[in-house]
């Protein structure tokens, strides 16, 4: 991948460094989306989520909310106060500015299905690692490479989610072993291309693996022999399926 170097004013630096943080990108990512968008590539949609309407205790509530911030920050009082006009006078089309920046709610069951796919690779990941050199050596380095986290891709929709909810929970201290799959060399796990289906693929066998070791006290119960990594690194990834 090609480097360029771009030079810019502080404060130019600082509003997209803002910018970045508000939608959870790098600046590197925010800056290859808008040439993305130049060069009339796909990139990922920033959808929000705004109701339908409000009840009258809601939009009197934000209604207040913004003469506070008027009074706070008497610089953007023009801009309260016209979300006040809004608010109290109703006008559903303009509760879009409310709600910038709100995502659309994540199902539990696809949290769960992120939940999953850390856990199988933190076991993949500690299986090959107790491997002895010549079992490792027999599995080869392409089917190590295929059982190892290899990210989501933030350009499509729903890893684009999956993606900032993995960033969400190694924040708050969870599946910390594979943070460094989301260290800036990693592009914090963003991956450029799809790896959902291959996911997918890999749990329906590595399921019915973890299943047969259920109830087990032992940690050590749950690694995985070189047959079973075997059987799944030669797991066919059925592409249409998961589409």
């Amino acid at each position: 991948m090609a480097t360029i170097a771009l030079r810019v004013e502080d404060d130019v630096r600082d509003q997209l460094i803002a910018l970045a943080e508000l939608h959870d990108l790098t600046l590197s990512d925010l800056i290859r989306e808008s040439i993305d968008q130049l060069l009339g590539r796909d990139v990922p949609k920033r959808r929000g989520v705004v109701p339908a309407s409000l009840t009258a205790v809601q939009r009197r509530s934000l209604a207040l909310q913004h003469r506070t911030l008027a009074l706070l920050h008497p610089e953007e009082a023009e801009y309260h106060e016209r979300r006040v006009v809004a608010l109290e006078r109703g006008y559903v089309a303009e509760y879009g500015d409310e709600f910038a920046g709100i995502e659309p709610e994540m199902p539990f069951p696809e949290a769960e299905l992120l939940w999953d796919i850390l856990d199988m690779f933190t076991m993949l990941e500690v299986s090959i690692d107790k491997l002895s050199k010549s079992d490792r050596a027999q599995l080869g380095k392409s089917s190590i490479s295929w059982l190892t986290f290899g990210g989501f891709d933030l350009a499509d929709d729903r890893e684009g989610d999956l993606l900032i909810y993995a960033r969400f929970l190694l924040s708050t201290g969870r599946w910390t072993n594979l943070g460094a799959y989301f260290d800036d060399a990693h592009e914090r796990g963003h991956s450029h291309h799809r790896t959902l289906p291959g996911y997918l693929s890999l749990l329906e066998v590595y399921r019915p693996m973890k299943a047969a070791r259920s109830g087990s006290l032992r940690p050590s119960d749950y690694l995985l022999t070189k047959e079973e990594l075997v059987q799944l690194a030669e797991t066919p990834v059925d592409h249409k399926r998961w589409s």
